[in-house]
C-alpha cells in the first residue's frame, strides 16, 4: 500500500512537470515579441530538461518498474492459487462423488438383504404353519376313524376306548390352541415385518434425499 501510495504521488509529479513545460512552450508559441533565447538561456533549459528526464527514468526505475514486477508477481501468485483451490476443489468434489456412490450401493445392498431375510422368515413361518396344519387335519381324521371304530366295539371297551378318546380330544384342544397361538404370532410377524419393510423405506428415501444435499 505504501509503494502504490508513493507511486500516485509521482505520477502526480509527473503531471505536474509535464504541465510546466506545456505551459513553457506554449508561452514561446504564443508570444512572436518574445525575443530568443540565447546560448546560455537555451543550454540551461535542455540542462533542465535532461535534468527532468534523468528525474523521471529515475522514478521509472525506482518505482514504477519494482511495482510493475510486484504487480506481474501477484498476479502470477493468484492465478497459481485459483489454479490450485480449483483442483484441490475439484479433487474433494471427486472423493465426495466416490463417498456418495460406496454410500448408497451399502445402504441399498443392506435394506435389500434384510428384506430377503423377513420374506425367508415369512416363508417358513408359513411351512412350519402348513406342516401343523396338515399334521392336525391328520389327527382329526384319526379321531373320526376312532369314533367309528368306538361304536362297533363291546361295552366291555367302552370305558377305555372313551379314556382314550378323552386323551386323544384333549390333546387336539392343544394342538388347536397351539396353532391358534402360532397363527397369532404369523400375523403379529407380519404386521412387524410389514412395519420394518415401511420403515426402511422411509429410511431409504430420508438417506437418498440427504445424500442428493451434499
Amino acid at each position: 500500500m505504501e509503494r502504490i501510495s508513493n507511486f500516485e504521488s509521482t505520477l502526480l509529479t509527473i503531471k505536474k512537470k509535464q504541465a510546466e513545460i506545456e505551459e513553457k512552450v506554449n508561452k514561446h508559441l504564443n508570444k512572436k515579441s518574445t525575443p530568443a533565447l540565447n546560448s546560455k538561456e537555451l543550454n540551461q533549459e535542455v540542462l533542465r530538461s535532461e535534468a527532468l528526464v534523468n528525474h523521471i527514468k529515475g522514478i521509472v526505475t525506482t518505482e514504477i518498474t519494482p511495482l510493475r514486477n510486484d504487480i506481474t508477481k501477484a498476479r502470477t501468485d493468484s492465478e497459481n492459487n485459483i489454479d490450485r483451490a480449483a483442483t484441490k476443489f475439484q479433487n474433494a468434489v471427486d472423493q465426495l462423488d466416490l463417498a456418495l456412490d460406496d454410500s448408497l450401493e451399502k445402504v441399498e445392498k443392506n435394506i435389500n438383504q434384510l428384506k430377503d431375510e423377513m420374506i425367508k422368515k415369512i416363508q417358513n413361518v408359513n411351512t412350519t404353519l402348513n406342516d401343523q396344519k396338515k399334521s392336525n387335519d391328520s389327527f382329526t381324521v384319526s379321531v373320526q376313524s376312532a369314533l367309528v371304530k368306538l361304536d362297533m366295539v363291546d361295552k366291555e371297551n367302552t370305558n377305555k376306548i372313551s379314556e382314550t378318546l378323552n386323551q386323544t380330544t384333549s390333546q387336539l384342544y392343544t394342538n388347536q390352541q397351539l396353532l391358534n397361538e402360532n397363527i397369532g404370532k404369523l400375523g403379529s410377524l407380519q404386521q412387524n415385518t410389514n412395519q420394518s419393510i415401511a420403515i426402511l423405506d422411509r429410511n431409504m428415501t430420508t438417506i437418498v434425499a440427504n445424500l442428493s444435499k451434499l
